[in-house]
C-alpha cells in the first residue's frame, strides 16, 4: 500500500514542481520586464499553495515517527542509501540556499531576497511533508524470540500460599512443569529460565514482599547456587501503587546496569507479577530496542513467552488510535 502511494505522490510531486517552473517560464516570457520584487511575490504564492497540498496528503497519511525523530535519523544515519542521502542533501543545500538569501537582505535590505528565503523555506516544508509520508519503517532490532539474558527484571509480590512446596519441586527439578498457584513460582521459573546467563536479577518488592525477601533468595539459591545468589539477587524496594516511585526505582537500576557496563541487549524485563502500575510502568521501560519483554502466560501451563513488541510498534499503534 505504501509503495503505490509512494509512487503516486512522488509522480505528483514531480507534475507539482514542473507546473511551477513552466510558470515561472511563462511570467518570465509573457511579462520580460516584471521586476524581482514582483516575481518574488509570485513565486512565493506558487511555493505556498504547493505547501498546502504537501500538508492536506501529509494530514491524510499520518506518518509512523515525528518529524524530530526522522531528522534525528537523519543526522545520526540511522536511514542508509538513497533515501537517507537525499534527505540530507536536500537539507544541506535547502538551508544554505535560503541562508545565502537572508544575508544577502541584511546585507542590502533588498526585499526580494527575503521573499526568495522565505520561497526555499517553504519548499523546505513542502518536501519534509512528502519525506514524513514516504519515510521507510526501520524495522526494531529486537529479537522476539525468548532467550536467556544477563539481566532480569521483575517483581516479586509477598507469597499468596505457603512456599514450602515450591522447594520440592526445584530439588525435583519441576519448578517449570508443575503449576502450584504460589505466585513466586513464576519468578523462581524466570530466574530457571536465565540462570546459566544471569549476572544480576532485580526484584522490585513493596514493603510487605520485602520482609519476606530473604525466603525468596533461599530459594533462588537452590537454582542458581547458594554461593552466587546474594551477589545476583537484589531487591529494590518499591511502591506498587506510586507509578513515579516505580520509575524512580527502573531508573536507578539502570544507571547501575549502564556503570556495570551492560547494554540494552543484556537486558530482559518480565512483566509478569506485581500490581497493574507495575506491569504498564516495567513494559513502557521495555519498550526499548533490543530489551527482552518477557511474560507468563495467563493459562493452566502459564507458558513463558518473549512480547513481540518494540518502541516503533507502540508509536505506530497510538498513532492509529488517533479519533481524528
Amino acid at each position: 500500500m505504501k509503495n503505490n502511494l509512494a509512487t503516486i505522490l512522488l509522480v505528483f510531486s514531480i507534475v507539482l514542481l514542473a507546473s511551477k517552473l513552466i510558470l515561472q517560464l511563462a511570467i518570465r516570457l509573457i511579462l520580460p520586464k516584471i521586476s524581482h520584487l514582483e516575481f518574488a511575490i509570485i513565486d512565493i504564492i506558487a511555493s505556498l499553495l504547493i505547501a498546502l497540498i504537501f500538508f492536506k496528503f501529509y494530514k491524510r497519511n499520518k506518518p509512523e515517527k515525528s518529524a524530530e525523530n526522522v531528522i534525528k535519523d537523519i543526522i545520526n544515519g540511522n536511514i542508509s542509501g538513497y533515501y537517507g542521502l537525499t534527505g540530507l542533501l536536500f537539507i544541506v543545500i535547502a538551508l544554505n540556499i535560503t541562508s545565502n538569501y537572508l544575508f544577502n537582505f541584511l546585507d542590502k535590505m533588498d526585499i526580494s531576497s527575503l521573499l526568495y528565503a522565505v520561497t526555499y523555506l517553504l519548499n523546505i516544508i513542502s518536501f519534509g511533508f512528502l519525506y514524513l509520508i514516504l519515510y521507510p519503517e526501520r524495522k526494531s532490532e529486537t529479537n522476539y524470540k525468548l532467550a536467556p539474558r544477563k539481566i532480569l527484571i521483575m517483581a516479586l509480590s509477598k507469597p499468596n500460599k505457603d512456599v514450602s512446596e515450591l522447594r520440592d519441586y526445584i530439588l525435583d527439578n519441576k519448578i517449570d512443569t508443575e503449576n502450584s498457584r504460589i505466585n513466586w513460582q513464576l519468578p523462581l521459573r524466570a530466574l530457571n529460565f536465565h540462570k546459566d546467563t544471569s549476572q544480576k536479577c532485580y526484584f522490585l518488592v513493596s514493603k510487605e514482599s520485602l520482609s519476606q525477601f530473604e525466603e525468596f533468595k533461599k530459594l533462588a539459591g537452590l537454582i542458581i547456587g547458594s554461593e552466587k545468589v546474594d551477589n545476583i539477587i537484589e531487591a529494590v524496594e518499591t511502591d506498587f501503587n506510586d507509578d513515579d516511585n516505580i520509575m524512580d526505582s527502573l531508573h536507578n537500576i539502570l544507571k547501575r546496569i549502564a556503570k556495570m557496563g551492560f547494554e540494552n541487549e543484556d537486558i530482559s524485563v518480565n512483566i509478569s507479577g506485581g500490581t497493574s502500575a507495575v506491569t504498564a510502568c516495567l513494559t513502557i521501560f521495555a519498550l526499548e530496542d533490543k530489551r527482552q519483554i518477557e511474560y507468563f502466560a495467563q493459562t493452566d501451563q502459564a507458558k513463558h513467552k518473549a512480547l513481540d513488541i518494540s518502541r516503533e510498534h507502540a508509536i505506530r499503534f497510538l498513532t492509529n488510535l488517533s479519533i481524528k
